[in-house]
């Protein structure tokens, strides 16, 4: 009985008077105005004949109506296309070279031994706190690096962020055990094959891109959450002989 009547304690707490959600109907049908109307005003827009957006203005309800706003889109046709292929182009080709180089620079500076892991992580560090600004940047692409009027001046500003880079070398840090470097300097390993076993003994998929849709953008690599899988440490020459026998 205890249990019913509180029950209708939490409903009646919880329950919303008509006065209150009409309100809110109507707060929510205004703002969904306010979000479609905007949308059908330039769509109207579009449809309007140049000499009455002369002559009239902007109007909701055109005097005239037209189609060669339309019918100029469509005689641009191929520029657009082509500026649809170069927006592509960048996205992809940035996308494979950031995640190349955004985690074969964090993996570089996850590693204790590295002798500059202190300089290099002071240079990725300075970016993060200080930015050159626009004009800083419009002369390395164009003066210095002579990239004006190319597909790289898109690419490679944007290719290694900071912050990027120092998500990877925190993420290498503490996923990858410096047992697995180890075992693989026991087995004979040189560095390259060092890297390579301990990229492959790390959790498939930890690397991912997130879209940055804009017009000058393109994807931009963050590695993903590790949930705190360790990877199985490889056996050594003594425990591989061991089975063997």
């Amino acid at each position: 009985m205890s249990k019913a009547t509180n029950d209708n304690a939490m409903n009646k707490l919880n329950r919303i008077k008509p006065a209150t959600n009409a309100l809110f109907n109507v707060l929510f049908l205004i703002l969904g105005l306010g979000c479609v109307i905007p949308i059908l005003y330039v769509f109207m827009i579009s449809i309007t004949s140049e000499a009455s957006i002369t002559q009239y203005g902007y109007q909701f309800i055109p005097h005239e109506f037209s189609g060669s706003a339309y019918k100029f889109l469509w005689e641009e046709k191929d520029t657009i296309l082509k500026a649809l292929l170069i927006s592509v182009e960048v996205t992809v080709i940035g996308t494979v070279v950031g995640v190349a180089l955004t985690t074969l620079m964090g993996y570089v500076l996850s590693r204790p031994g590295y002798k500059l892991n202190g300089f290099l992580t002071i240079v990725v560090f300075i970016p993060m706190i200080f930015g050159g600004g626009m004009v800083a940047n419009y002369v390395v692409v164009g003066q210095v690096l002579h990239m004006s009027n190319t597909l790289w001046a898109l690419i490679l500003p944007l290719c290694v962020s900071s912050f990027n880079v120092t998500i990877s070398r925190t993420f290498f840090r503490t996923t990858i055990p410096d047992s697995i470097i180890e075992s693989a300097k026991i087995d004979g390993a040189r560095q390259i094959r060092q890297d390579r076993h301990a990229h492959l003994e790390a959790p498939a998929g930890h690397h991912r891109t997130v879209p940055r849709l804009r017009l000058l953008e393109r994807l931009v690599p963050v590695l993903s959450v590790h949930y705190g899988q360790q990877p199985a440490v490889p056996a050594g020459p003594a425990e591989l002989h061991a089975e063997e026998h």
